[in-house]
């Protein structure tokens, strides 16, 4: 992360190199002008061998990530250069690379309707050009900070057993130090303080996550994160970050009523509203940045457009912005009255040759015909806390449960139903005759959106920001790709095509749905993190270093059919692609597990790699090299040792990155 650039709010999405593109029939590389960036770059160095999968050649498109300039206005030039990306159909593989909303596996081209020209969607100024605070510092045990935001480990006079203790305490600092934040602690929003139980040597670690508001209202995008060990029974904060404009001015006065607000995020769409039934769905007030200049708006999600879109509008002005938002009983245990199961394939997409298996699907919601609702367990079984008279015998089911609601783009919304049977436990499967691929593709998306949903909440994630039922849309009438949406979260998977696979499969489902845990957790802040997280999820869960296997009916150049590995020999550079850079924090997680699990065995190695990596989720780091050294401090045990600081140093040399010896910025 640097001082001199502003946070972009990314999209995430998996990407290809440019020679990848070429590779792919139907994509075009174009002739660009003289010293253009290319959207799609030439390709990084391919992995060494590596097992369960070839090695992967990885480099997405050449535009900068983490921070970018500050939004300006639309230009004829700007205008005409996102016209003719989108007639050319330029990267449009797994994720939205270009937006802050957008997020999948690969960029996405913008197919817009006529007449409708994007804003730059919502971002940060330059701190340093903005009169803002921009902080990141850390410090390690016994050691004197040397940069102007540390003076060494500052020690909470709090009961670290008591989050709400470690936040007054943190408050405290902060107001004890105004011209270091520049904010007082009242003008900061908690977002959460969230204890983390070591495991093994580690010891415990608290992560705090403030947000800056102005006039009762969040400002998006700023942060304030600390993050505390717990080291010889005292709270020592040895790592902060922030990103806070104390000198903003915002015109807060609502200059229109709510409806003509609306109307105004409408009448923004022009051909879009005029073509097709859209509506405006209100999803929050916050301040943004946006043109410019901060503003105090109203945000809206746009249902109906042919691609998915989000509007701001200025509750003074009615000047609206609008871009792609492709980021028991009693008495024992009792018998189940029936099971719910789905036919799909264990490992990888829908092939003619995949074998398909009847899995259990957990946390599905079962509708009796007396009104009441039962949840399946994790065996896909559920049990009844009446007797089976009348029509509470009756049940039926569609892939809708606690954690996914699957929607079939083509209007075959799957669904089973029954009678239950006293003494009988009557088994329903979704999919039943096997090889339908529209089907399976519907069972993909409820089941494995659900399992990684379980396995984060049991792995550090613990979280009830994560505990909602996210839109799962699948065989979407358009080829090679997959994102997830912000703002109105939702995650997205298309059909097969003669080039591709139908992408609602296990390792895109997984790294799609990472972006919704990175989002739910405090936000999406960096794009290259949060492809990393995707990836790892993925990596972490199926014991497999490939994102994306055989996702290309025929290979490319390179003889790869897929999009992603673990093993990549990616060199990190905070100015690289989203993609690229998500690359860094993808392989260093996946080589330090490989570490850890050739000194401890399979098992033991895994579920500490696990235990290092996936709660720094809650640091909110800026970037990858900050988001590695989190994993060093999340490494040390109760006396201040970490015992595999050299694992995790190779780890992330591997990618280029030095981590800290002494207090300070990480190097890369």
């Amino acid at each position: 992360m640097g001082g001199a650039a502003a946070l972009q709010a990314p999209g995430a999405v998996l990407t290809l190199p440019r020679s990848a593109a070429a590779a792919v029939p139907g994509v075009v590389a174009p002739a660009l002008p003289a010293g253009a960036a290319s959207v799609l770059p030439a390709p990084a160095a391919a992995p060494a061998a590596a097992p369960q999968a070839e090695p992967a050649v990885l480099a997405p498109e050449a535009a900068r990530a983490g921070f970018v300039e500050a939004s300006q206005p639309r230009s004829t030039f700007g205008s005409l250069a996102r016209t003719v990306a989108g007639k050319l159909g330029l990267g449009r593989l797994f994720d939205n690379a270009r937006t802050e909303s957008a997020t999948g596996i690969l960029p996405v081209k913008t197919d817009l309707p006529e007449g409708l020209v994007l804003d730059q969607e919502p971002s940060l100024p330059d701190p340093g050009l903005s009169g803002g605070v921009f902080i990141e510092s850390m410090d390690l045990p016994g050691e004197t900070a040397e940069d102007i935001f540390a003076s060494g480990p500052a020690v909470l006079r709090a009961d670290p057993a008591s989050e709400a203790a470690v936040e007054a305490a943190l408050r405290a600092l902060v107001d004890a130090n105004p011209a270091k934040y520049g904010v007082p602690s009242a003008d900061l929003a908690t977002v959460h303080v969230k204890r983390v139980a070591g495991q093994a040597h580690q010891a415990d670690t608290i992560y705090a996550l403030f947000r800056q508001t102005l006039n009762g209202m969040e400002m998006r995008g700023t942060a304030l994160s600390f993050t505390i060990k717990v080291i010889r029974g005292q709270p020592v904060v040895l790592a902060s970050s922030a990103k806070l404009y104390p000198r903003v001015a915002v015109n807060a006065n609502q200059g229109f009523s709510d409806e003509q607000l609306r109307e105004k995020a409408l009448e923004r769409l022009g051909p879009v509203a005029q073509g097709y039934e859209v509506e405006a769905g209100f999803v929050e007030r916050k301040i943004v940045y946006l043109n410019g200049a901060w503003r105090a708006a109203n945000i809206y999600f746009i249902e109906g457009s042919p691609v998915p879109l989000a509007v701001a509008v200025d509750i003074a002005t009615g000047e609206a912005f609008v871009w792609d938002a492709r980021t028991g009983t009693l008495g024992g245990e009792p018998s189940p009255a029936g099971r719910v199961l789905g036919r799909t394939t264990p490992k990888g997409p829908t092939r003619p040759e995949s074998q398909l298996v009847a899995r259990p699907l957990p946390d599905v919601n079962v509708a009796l015909g007396d009104g009441k609702v039962v949840v399946t367990d994790s065996d896909g079984k559920f049990f009844l806390d009446s007797g089976l008279e009348g029509l509470a015998a009756q049940f039926k089911a569609v892939l809708a449960g606690k954690w996914a609601k699957v929607t079939d783009a083509v209007g075959g919304n799957l669904e089973v139903s029954g009678v239950l049977e006293s003494g009988k436990e009557v088994t329903v499967t979704f999919n039943p005759e096997g090889m339908n691929e529209a089907a399976i593709a519907q069972v993909n998306g409820y089941l494995l959106t659900t399992l990684v949903h379980d396995w984060v909440k049991t792995h550090g994630i613990d979280d009830k920001r994560i505990d909602r039922a996210i839109a799962v849309k699948v065989n979407i009438d358009d080829e090679c790709n997959a994102y997830y949406t912000r703002w109105n979260p939702s995650l997205n998977f298309f059909r097969a095509s003669e080039k591709c696979v139908n992408t609602s499969y296990d390792t895109v489902v997984m790294h799609e749905y990472g972006h919704f845990i990175d989002d739910m957790i405090g936000g999406i802040v960096n794009g290259g993190v949060s492809e990393g997280w995707g990836d790892i999820f993925s990596m972490f869960i199926l014991n497999n270093p490939v994102i994306g296997e055989h996702f290309f009916k025929k290979p490319l150049a390179d003889g790869r059919d897929y999009i992603r590995h673990g093993e990549n020999t990616y060199q990190y550079k905070s100015t690289d692609e989203v993609h690229a850079q998500g690359q860094a924090w993808g392989g260093f997680a996946w080589k330090l597990r490989k570490s850890l699990m050739a000194e401890l065995g399979e098992a033991a190695g895994a579920a500490l790699a696990e235990a290092l990596v996936v709660p720094t989720i809650f640091a909110k780091a800026a970037n990858i090299p900050a988001l590695m050294a989190q994993v060093l401090l999340n490494d040390m045990d109760a006396n201040g040792a970490m015992p595999h600081e050299a694992q995790i140093r190779a780890a992330a040399k591997a990618h280029g990155v030095t981590l800290p010896k002494v207090p300070g910025k990480v190097e890369a």
